[in-house]
């Protein structure tokens, strides 16, 4: 079950892109910690992994025939109690610098240096959420539109034919995901589930349409779009320049 990627993936920022921007803040971050007297530890892109990642159910046969909707252990999310913040706990000094006084996540070290790399507040990520709002709510109409209706209703017959009762392959993920414990009934749904979306295609032929859809957006929005890849070359721009400022490759 492959996704076919969307448009904008090749418009908005990649990967590369934002492990810089990661990196950049941290480096911006231990530099003006440096100057008031302290050390940190930075943390690596790697080892963000788990917060950044889209949650999704597991999919491989060994995996599903033990954990079901469930997500396996190295899945988890990570402690968000870091060196950094387990020091600043004990450390009012440290506390200060990194974190400031005023309770605002914008303060101290690394708030302020967040702004200073990220500048979440500018035009560009203004115009990257409009256009993320945009996929979002195509996404929305989609899944009301009668072909995925009748698509949900072709997984829903796989699955009533292998003796599980449900509408669309959303409702057993959400039942099962939230209970505490996996059991055989959830393993078992678990795996007709995949044997049904893989006998409709359902991720390969929704994940296309949401394509098509979102590329006849981008067609009929191309002022938007230059706007956008022109902002994303000043902020990217700005990146190189801190970066340079802070000596990094």
């Amino acid at each position: 079950m492959i996704p076919r990627p969307s448009p904008l993936d090749d418009l908005r920022l990649s990967e590369g892109d934002r492990e810089r921007l990661y990196e950049t803040w941290q480096s911006a971050m231990a530099a003006c910690m440096r100057a008031k007297g302290f050390e940190i530890d930075i943390a690596s892109y790697d080892a963000t992994a788990g917060s950044r990642s889209m949650i999704r159910t597991p999919i491989e046969p060994s995996v599903v025939a033990q954990y079901g909707y469930h997500l396996p252990p190295d899945a988890a999310q990570p402690d968000p109690m870091g060196p950094n913040e387990r020091r600043a706990e004990q450390d009012p000094a440290f506390m200060e610098a990194l974190f400031g006084t005023d309770d605002s996540s914008r303060d101290g070290c690394r708030g302020e240096q967040f702004d200073r790399v990220y500048d979440e507040g500018g035009d560009f990520w203004q115009l990257d959420q409009q256009i993320g709002n945009a996929q979002v709510e195509l996404s929305i109409a989609l899944d009301a539109s009668t072909k995925v209706q009748e698509l949900d209703a072709a997984w829903s017959a796989c699955m009533s034919a292998r003796g599980f009762d449900y509408e669309a392959p959303d409702r057993p993920a959400s039942l099962f995901a939230g209970e505490s414990t996996v059991t055989a009934t959830e393993i078992a749904t678990r795996q007709a589930d995949i044997d049904c979306q893989l006998e409709t295609q359902y991720v390969e032929v929704t994940s296309g349409w949401l394509a098509d859809d979102v590329q006849t957006w981008l067609d009929a929005n191309a002022q938007t779009v230059n706007e956008y890849l022109s902002l994303k070359d000043d902020y990217l721009r700005n990146l190189a320049e801190i970066r340079t400022a802070l000596c990094l490759a």
